[in-house]
């Protein structure tokens, strides 16, 4: 990581040396080489939510939010979205995106073809889908798996990798969220009962959301993590998690673990895992987002440093 990235790192290092000297022994990253895979993960980590929150005011071309365009992105339609003030269809595109994921080598592909509904008729935006769902239901049983079937990889991203292409599950997964969703009349009516219930501070929102989002069918607790943290950096909701949510985790919490204990299978309470990490990000001030994804990739291979890349 040269330049600045390579002083990011060394701080970050130094700041982890200093928090498990004085503050709270971190016995996973105690050597040396652990210590210095760990600081890379963490500004690797800072560095792709930066990317994202950077799309709220990127110049972007208006073919991003095109589905029949090469460069259509579902990220950076969703923050074109938010620019215009069509909010439900930034949730939407924020949700197909979440709920799709980019793969590594199929890119956007599989997310595009939906929304854009392979070309056969108008694109399947929050409008049109959530006024008719018995059309998206028609087309996905008599067109949907035909039109997968032409050899083009499409594939689910690595946090989806054990999703179904199915007419049944498609069906399912989108249709809760939209019946999720219009129960309050739209995304903003939704955010607004969130706030009557919880009030505005954006870490009572995200809980509250998180909560909620059981009605969801598929999207357990990385789903709902990732798509409410892409939201909240797209600036699409106010809200930012004020947790790890652990309890509900695999490889973040097998990651924390490691981190703290210097074992994956430690007999750690969740909580008490949740409360040092509280500590350690008033120490860094990189946000639980950060400490989470950082966590669980350097779980993978804590004595040197491996990019994520989905």
């Amino acid at each position: 990581m040269p330049g600045l990235h390579r002083d990011k790192t060394d701080q970050i290092r130094d700041a982890l040396a200093n928090f498990s000297a004085n503050v709270f022994p971190l016995v996973g990253i105690a050597g040396d080489a652990e210590r210095q895979a760990c600081a890379e993960q963490l500004v690797s980590s800072m560095r792709r939510v930066d990317y994202v929150k950077d799309l709220a005011t990127k110049a972007l071309h208006p073919n991003r939010a095109d589905p029949a365009s090469e460069i259509f992105d579902p990220l950076m339609a969703a923050a074109l979205g938010t620019r215009q003030g069509n909010y439900d269809e930034a949730w939407w595109l924020a949700f197909l995106a979440t709920h799709f994921g980019k793969h590594i080598e199929d890119g956007w592909r599989l997310t595009q073809d939906f929304y854009g509904a392979f070309g056969t008729r108008p694109a399947w935006t929050w409008a049109t889908t959530s006024s008719n769902v018995a059309d998206l239901n028609n087309w996905l049983d008599q067109q949907w798996p035909g039109l997968l079937s032409d050899g083009v990889p499409r594939r689910f991203s690595n946090h989806r990798k054990y999703e179904s292409k199915s007419s049944s599950q498609m069906k399912a997964v989108l249709g809760s969220y939209i019946d999720f969703v219009s129960a309050f009349g739209g995304h903003q009516n939704l955010v607004q009962d969130v706030h009557r219930t919880v009030g505005q501070h954006p870490h009572a929102g995200f809980d509250e959301l998180y909560k909620r989002m059981r009605a969801v069918k598929r999207f357990g607790r990385l789903g709902t993590f990732d798509f409410l943290t892409m939201l909240g950096k797209l600036g699409i909701a106010p809200i930012e998690p004020g947790t790890a949510y652990l309890a509900d985790a695999t490889g973040p919490l097998r990651g924390t673990k490691l981190f703290v204990h210097g074992d994956p299978d430690a007999n750690a309470d969740p909580s008490e895992l949740e409360e040092i990490l509280d500590q350690l990000d008033a120490h860094l001030q990189v946000g639980k987002q950060v400490l989470e994804d950082a966590l669980c990739n350097w779980q993978k291979t804590p004595d040197r440093f491996v990019l994520f890349r989905g």
